[in-house]
């Protein structure tokens, strides 16, 4: 069969052909290819990245080349330009998603180009700000100004006047890091203009900078002034504001809090006598020697640890080329030391947080700190979803040069994560057979959806008894000195760095009915189910569940009934924490045999005590009479806690035996208080206004040492009623934070 086809015909198709050709050239396969890369991207296949560049290289869109940039290139590196943030008292994690990501030195060209070429918008000044840091982490000051000032050009014809403020503070920091006073106060003057006409976070801005120009020139009066004043403007705008939209407004500007951190500072360090400045240098570098540069190092105030790291933070820098950093003009205070890392810099690596991760400061020296970051410890048993159904469990792992012993932790999986806590400490060699009763008896916490206990989550109570859940382990090592070296919890993110999985199950055990109706929410039908079963069986479970229900019972019974079964338990528990919740029972009932039978029973399974144990005791003897025992007890304690939360206790002993306030204040000095949730107590400076107050007043130290009586004997009546009546507001406030310790 013959088909024939009209010239026409055939001319039209080859017409076709040639139009569609070059569609398919240059628009069709490019957005194929930039397709193919994000796939690859979102999977964690790197591979993704080259088609990308080939993208950006290619025929694409101008505004879908831009939205590229910005996606992949500007806000991966934006307040995110870190994976990981890490520090002594929080991690945060800025990327939660398995895509692959560009370096630093693959974006640096898309950033000069968006710079140069892109929309004048918040990714332009975001781009700007990455270059300049950049090039400061470099040591090229004058190329890190160059590129905001081209920033600040581009805003200016652009009429968008906020991004070009963004940028004209950024490089008055600049300046000011430089020591280039005059430069930063003459831009920051051109800004004050502005501010009159614009918001008040502009002002502030303006504001902390001058501030830190005069706190550089030492003048610390003046800038404390100045802060206060700056305060004190911001806050009747906001009052205006709120009056003005008729209700609460949401939130807080941010400048608000960095300004009351820095009176904070400045207050403290005049009141202390502090007018001169610090400085902290060091280096970040892997146990091999290999430097890490180009890491976020972040110096933050005592006061600001529990917030995320965030853009404003006044204390910042990159590691140069060797890993080195150098902060100076720093306030006297107290300091902690966060890392930013992208995963590739983290992964595999731990970094190993001091015992004392605090740096003192006060305003005369320069601290020297060397990081240094170890490989991850690798887990040998049990892991990769092992299932326990042995009487004992044995944990092993590899062995860490320089270890003198090494501490296990466990973790109970739950709804939102996991819980852990510490387990073991000062296991000497790599392995640890332990029964698996000592398992069942570990507890992690409680964890709760609402504040009753019907919004409990029984997995977090049934801990390792539960069979039906998985649970995890890790391990630390510590040197002879008792520093961390490294550990086996971290970030690993490829085939060589994975290792072993943590996580294991424990079958030994079958669950019980009432078990069942614990994990069905069923309280009331549970805790008489084990409660039967106990009287029936005497089985070792029920006694172990009515026990940690017993918070349960008295709040849903008013009575605390359990409390039988929870001293039966803990005669036969193998936790340490069963024995020194006895000892706290009987010590807040003043009833001291029991109390030192249950905490010798606790340090025979703790052998050593915890940071809170031994401070806990230190206040028990105290409140006995025992003053020698107990100051000997509280300098163990402080040793072991570096975040001397007993101190005030120990202060008001000192005081009580006579001790001069110099005295008390030195030994508040020696051991700040730190920040352990809620409101830090400043001791050193209660005892200096206690000893301003006591000035003239011969009655006051016999009166200081009758109040701190009325404590120690706990007679809570007397001691109200002295503290509502009282006009010596200082010791009132003394007395109070001492009652305040926990």
């Amino acid at each position: 069969m013959k088909i024939k086809v009209k010239i026409k015909h055939l001319g039209a198709a080859l017409l076709s052909l040639i139009v569609l050709l070059p569609l398919t050239i240059f628009f069709i396969i490019p957005q194929i290819e930039l397709y193919a890369g994000e796939k690859q991207l979102a999977a964690g296949n790197a591979a993704g990245k080259q088609k990308i560049l080939q993208s950006l290289e290619g025929n694409v869109m101008s505004e879908q080349k831009w939205d590229i940039i910005r996606q992949r290139m500007i806000e991966d590196g934006g307040h995110g330009r870190f994976d990981v943030y890490v520090g002594p008292s929080s991690t945060q994690v800025s990327h939660y998603s398995e895509d692959a990501r560009f370096s630093l030195e693959e974006r640096l060209p898309y950033l000069k180009k968006y710079l140069e070429e892109g929309p004048a918008d918040g990714y332009l000044v975001n781009a700007a700000r990455q270059l300049s840091q950049y090039y400061q982490g470099k040591g090229k000051m004058e190329a890190a100004d160059a590129v905001l000032v081209q920033g600040i050009e581009r805003m200016e014809k652009s009429q968008q006047s906020w991004h070009q403020h963004e940028l004209e503070l950024e490089r008055a920091e600049l300046f000011i890091r430089q020591n280039d006073f005059t430069a930063a106060r003459e831009l920051l003057n051109e800004l004050k203009i502005q501010a009159e006409k614009e918001q008040s976070d502009l002002k502030g801005n303006v504001a902390a900078l001058e501030g830190e120009i005069l706190i550089r020139e030492e003048r610390m009066e003046e800038a404390e002034k100045l802060i206060a004043g700056a305060l004190e403007e911001i806050k009747a705008q906001m009052e205006k504001e709120k009056q003005e939209v008729s209700g609460d407004m949401e939130g807080e500007p941010v400048i608000l809090s960095r300004l009351q951190s820095l009176q904070n500072q400045l207050g403290q360090a005049l009141e202390s006598g502090g007018t001169g400045l610090s400085g902290v240098k060091g280096r970040i570098v892997r146990s091999d020697g290999t430097p890490v540069s180009g890491a976020g190092v972040f110096l933050r105030e005592e006061d600001s640890i529990h917030y995320s790291v965030g853009e404003e933070e006044p204390y910042q820098l990159l590691t140069d080329g060797n890993g080195q950093f150098e902060f100076t003009g720093v306030l006297p205070g107290s300091y902690q030391i966060y890392l930013g890392l992208t995963f590739g810099q983290i992964d595999g690596w731990a970094y190993p947080i001091p015992a004392d991760p605090w740096i003192d400061l006060d305003g005369s020296t320069v601290e020297r700190v060397e990081i240094v970051l170890h490989p991850l410890i690798e887990l040998r048993s049990p892991v990769n979803q092992t299932e326990i159904s042995a009487d004992e469990v044995t944990f092993a792992w590899e062995e860490v040069e320089g270890a003198a012993y090494y501490e296990l932790h466990l973790g109970v999986d739950v709804e939102n994560g996991s819980i852990s806590s510490p387990f073991k400490n000062r296991v000497k060699g790599t392995e640890l057979t332990v029964p698996i009763e000592q398992l069942y008896d570990k507890t992690v916490g409680m964890t709760f959806e609402g504040d009753s206990w019907s919004t409990v989550d029984p997995v977090s109570i049934l801990a390792f008894t539960n069979t039906e859940n998985r649970f995890s382990w890790s391990v630390k090592a510590f040197d002879p000195e008792g520093e961390m070296i490294t550990q086996s919890n971290g970030y690993r993110l490829d085939e060589k760095t994975l290792g072993n999985l943590p996580f294991f199950y424990l079958k030994e055990r079958e669950m019980s009915a009432a078990d069942q109706l614990f994990l069905n929410k069923k309280i009331p039908e549970a805790y008489k189910a084990y409660q039967e079963s106990y009287e029936k069986n005497k089985d070792a479970h029920s006694l172990r569940m009515l026990s940690r229900l017993k918070g349960w019972e008295k709040e849903m019974k008013g009575s605390a009934a359990s409390e039988n079964y929870q001293k039966q338990w803990a005669e036969i528990s193998t936790s340490p924490d069963d024995a020194f919740d006895m000892a706290s029972y009987y010590a807040e009932r003043r009833d001291w045999e029991n109390y030192q039978h249950w905490y010798e029973k606790y340090l025979e399974r703790e052998k050593v005590p915890s940071e809170y144990g031994a401070g806990y005791h230190a206040a028990v003897l105290m409140k006995q009479g025992k003053q020698e025992e107990a100051r000997e007890a509280f300098q163990e304690a402080m040793e072991l806690d570096a975040g001397n939360r007993f101190i005030g206790s120990w202060l008001a002993l000192e005081l009580h035996a006579g001790s001069s306030f110099n005295d008390a204040e030195a030994l508040a000095e020696r051991y700040p208080e730190r920040w352990l949730g809620g409101e830090r107590k400043n001791w050193a400076s209660m005892i200096r206004k206690m000893a301003v107050e006591a000035e003239g007043d011969q009655d006051y130290r016999s009166e200081l040492r009758r109040v701190i009586q009325l404590y120690l004997d706990g007679r809570e009546k007397e001691l109200e009623k002295w503290l509502d009546t009282t006009d010596k507001e200082q010791l009132k406030a003394f007395i109070q934070g001492v009652k305040e310790v926990r």
